[in-house]
């Protein structure tokens, strides 16, 4: 039910899998560095994916966000990626940091998505530091998790899914969507929950209104 699992929970994960795993990736969330669901915990290499807004609910402003995303560099040992045209790149003082450029990856769909090709980049880069042979990766066999730029046909038209729950991400996807198919239309269909952080429903509504021919707010 958790992004990161609780302290507690992540030791007794790491007990069961002792021994049997070469390779352990998890997610932190900003609000398990806040509550330091990962003390005393080291990680090899990690990487920061980007800063949009998203949980202000919790963390209250940008500033409070970002420092709590800022606390990777305390749990890693070695390098933390962050992609070069990152914003976030000009505000870190790290000498953990390290900065790459945008692979491209053109044999799969998915991967022809800008932040598909940043997050495959960032998945490629910490491979290699943990001593994998990154470039052995069929670029062709991956495929979307549900949720994820999941395209559908309809009559002559396409249809798709995405888990956009940030004014950026909506943005992102949009752009992305309108760059794919030019000669269609778009349709939004999305919705922005009052019970978390309800600054984002004016933006989030901004940017489809902006980006989109007709919008279905649910």
């Amino acid at each position: 039910g958790l992004t990161s699992p609780t302290y507690i929970d992540f030791r007794k994960m790491l007990n069961k899998y002792d021994n049997k795993i070469d390779l352990l990736a998890v997610e932190i969330s900003s609000h398990a560095f806040v509550q330091k669901r990962y003390f005393r915990f080291e990680f090899d290499h990690g990487a920061w994916t980007n800063l949009s807004q998203d949980h202000l609910d919790y963390h209250e402003t940008m500033e409070k966000y970002f420092s709590a995303k800022e606390k990777i560099f305390d749990v890693v040992s070695g390098n933390v990626c962050v992609i070069n045209t990152e914003s976030i790149v000009n505000r870190i003082n790290s000498k953990k940091m390290k900065t790459i450029s945008i692979e491209s990856f053109k044999d799969n769909p998915f991967l022809g998505i800008e932040y598909n090709q940043k997050n495959m980049t960032l998945a490629k880069e910490l491979l290699r530091l943990s001593g994998f042979k990154a470039n052995s990766i069929n670029i062709k066999k991956i495929s979307p998790p549900p949720g994820r730029f999941n395209i559908y046909q309809y009559r002559t038209g396409q249809i798709v899914i995405d888990f956009a729950h940030t004014p950026d991400a909506l943005k992102n996807i949009c752009t992305e969507i309108k760059k794919s198919f030019p000669n269609n239309k778009l349709i939004t269909v999305f919705g922005c929950g009052g019970d978390r952080d309800k600054s984002k429903r004016p933006l989030m509504g901004k940017v489809a209104t902006e980006q989109s021919d007709y919008v279905y707010i649910t």
